[in-house]
């Protein structure tokens, strides 16, 4: 899930001169770009509505997913019937595999549609600024234990507890390919090393991650997947990018050689809003020798608000890989629920045009047979040939 600083949006914080364009670094690619989609719930989803589901992203042309290790709390998910699932730890060091079970029952189908995954396998936003009670989306065991994010990615104790959930994850042995998960690059693209890590504590974005707390943590995942083919992504350092908070290329990340990928989210009002980062970040990572994709993105409704379309075409002209929050099997708000639809249609949607990101595999607002289709039709800005 992810959490939107709205300010920007609002007081036009974006505003930024065009750079000048120039010829970028180490970008020699031998692959076609790619899209998708993120999907936090799709675990929770019946059987029948994850065929449907991922047979709808196939036949759009989507070749990727991101999906999180995280507990279903509702029969009802953002517009669709969902299973009430536990989070994978209540308790700290106690891990419930029945959520990676019905995860791992989620890639099988994947896999068998030609789509990848990205796993995230904790939300930051869980974690407590510091004085308040609940982080951006909530709370959890480590919100509760450790009392606010700074303490969360400061305490020694905390950072072994990460690794030890974290090492869990890439260890557990899948019953449906009879392989570690650290070892599945055939259906695992990688693994965020969190969702959007240090987004309540802007002190340890601007002081440059001091304690190496994200290469400590993607040195000892690398320990664990080696060689395998299977990628460590940067999950979105600090949220969302843009003028004034631009953390998603973090110095101590892109200096980490434990780190694959440079993972870039976004909220952006307009097409113009991304041009001082499309594709200037993908330079700065392919310099550091690292790969970098548009993780997490989401266009609203909101007046002045340009389409997906437009904003997908410059990704696509350039083709930067790109995943959109979030394309849903339920009917999005600017559909009309029926009687015959599920009694969970339009449920945990926001109908506020400033956060009415999600949009339904069926939807008129934007056309992702198109899109979708369209990336996987260009030549990649960089050579991606090593995970699809």
């Amino acid at each position: 899930m992810f959490y939107i600083l709205v300010s920007w949006f609002l007081l036009g914080a974006f505003a930024k001169p065009t750079p000048m364009l120039y010829l970028p670094v180490l970008n020699s690619s031998r692959s076609n770009s790619f899209a998708g989609s993120n999907n936090y719930y799709l675990h929770g989803l019946s059987l029948e509505d994850q065929t449907t589901y991922i047979k709808g992203l196939q036949n759009d042309g989507a070749k990727l997913v991101r999906l999180w290790i995280t507990g279903i709390k509702s029969n009802c998910t953002k517009s669709s019937s969902t299973t009430e699932l536990p989070n994978y730890e209540t308790t700290i060091g106690e891990y419930n595999t029945e959520l990676l079970n019905a995860i791992d029952d989620a890639l099988v189908q994947l896999n068998a549609a030609g789509i990848k995954a990205i796993i995230s396998p904790h939300d930051a936003n869980l974690l407590p600024p510091n004085g308040t009670s609940t982080g951006y989306n909530g709370i959890d065991i480590y919100g509760t234990t450790y009392q606010s994010s700074f303490n969360f990615y400061t305490d020694a104790v905390s950072q072994a507890n990460y690794d030890a959930r974290l090492a869990s994850i890439l260890n557990y042995v899948s019953p449906n390919f009879n392989k570690k998960w650290a070892d599945l690059s055939e259906v695992i693209m990688a693994f965020d090393i969190q969702n959007e890590p240090m987004i309540a504590s802007p002190d340890l974005l601007t002081g440059n991650d001091p304690s190496d707390w994200l290469c400590n943590r993607a040195t000892m995942m690398k320990s664990i997947i080696q060689n395998s083919g299977v990628g460590i992504a940067t999950g979105g350092i600090g949220g969302s990018q843009y003028a004034g908070h631009e953390y998603n290329l973090l110095q101590k990340a892109l200096d980490c050689p434990a780190i694959d990928i440079m993972s870039v989210h976004g909220y952006m009002s307009t097409k113009l809003q991304w041009t001082p980062y499309i594709p200037e970040l993908s330079d700065q990572a392919a310099a550091a020798g690292k790969l970098c994709m548009l993780e997490e993105w989401g266009v609203t409704t909101g007046s002045g608000v340009d389409s997906v379309e437009k904003q997908a075409a410059l990704f696509n002209q350039y083709g930067i890989p790109w995943l959109y929050w979030m394309v849903i099997l339920g009917k999005s708000v600017d559909q009309s629920c029926a009687a015959s639809d599920s009694a969970c249609c339009h449920s945990g949607l926001s109908t506020d045009s400033l956060y009415d990101y999600e949009i339904s595999l069926t939807s008129s607002r934007a056309d992702f047979n198109m899109l979708f289709h369209n990336s996987s039709s260009v030549t990649a800005y960089q050579d991606w040939s090593k995970y699809t």
